[in-house]
């Protein structure tokens, strides 16, 4: 069987780990709205979708101006 991407790739574990924490919030979604309501968790998937691009923002900053190119470069430098 043919690959796309390269085994042990940093493109493959990207994708494996996207997939991964999409299927679980794919589960999850039907129940908190159910729970919550549409106004609720519609505001509270917004507000933490609002924070995760503050902070990936903040992520490419530091990587920036320290001149480094990977998360485990930046907490070494700390």
């Amino acid at each position: 069987m043919n690959s796309i991407l390269d085994p042990g790739g940093v493109t493959g574990a990207t994708f494996n780990l996207a997939v991964s924490t999409m299927g679980a919030g794919v589960l999850t979604i039907p129940m908190a709205f159910s729970e919550a309501g549409i106004l609720v968790a519609g505001s509270v998937i917004l507000i933490v979708g609002f924070y995760t691009v503050v902070a990936i923002r903040f992520l490419a900053d530091c990587m920036d101006k320290l001149g480094q190119n990977s998360y485990e470069t930046i907490s070494r430098e700390w």
